[in-house]
């Protein structure tokens, strides 16, 4: 079997951190992530029921694992959304699902080519626009509500 050599590195000393959340105690991340992924993470389990979806975008499927809530819709990722046809049905599924709570992903490096969310994902982009207003900003992240009566 290939075994993969590490080297011994500290990683708090070379801009990682350890994370707190529950389900991912003890994994390394960058810092830039941290803060924002644990204040996250918080928010969402203590604002909604372990069965209530969530919808994390573009691409932050991490969050549906780390903070045990199912996915809106069957696209975990923009990735998944690579044709018109796919984010029109993503913003069907979010139409009907109705998720209170949005989580939007602001870290460049993880979008795809680093090309813009608005150019990439119009129409769902479009529609969290229309139909939610963020209510919490954490570095890196924002969490946006749906809009009473939308």
């Amino acid at each position: 079997p290939y075994v993969m050599e590490i080297p011994d590195i500290r990683f708090d000393q070379h801009g990682f951190e350890v994370l707190l959340t529950e389900r991912a105690k003890g994994l390394f991340i960058p810092l830039h992530y941290k803060v924002g992924l644990d204040l996250t993470v918080s928010f969402i389990k203590e604002h909604t029921r372990p069965d209530e979806p969530i919808f994390a975008f573009p691409n932050k499927a991490v969050f549906y694992f780390l903070t045990g809530r199912p996915s809106a819709t069957a696209y975990v990722s923009s990735e998944d959304m690579a044709t018109r046809k796919q984010r029109q049905e993503a913003v069907a599924q979010l139409i009907r699902s109705r998720p209170r709570y949005v989580i939007i992903d602001e870290h460049l490096d993880t979008h795809i080519d680093k090309i813009l969310i608005q150019e990439q994902n119009p129409e769902v982009f479009k529609y969290i626009q229309e139909n939610y207003q963020v209510i919490r900003s954490f570095p890196g992240v924002k969490i946006a509500e749906r809009i009473s009566g939308s």
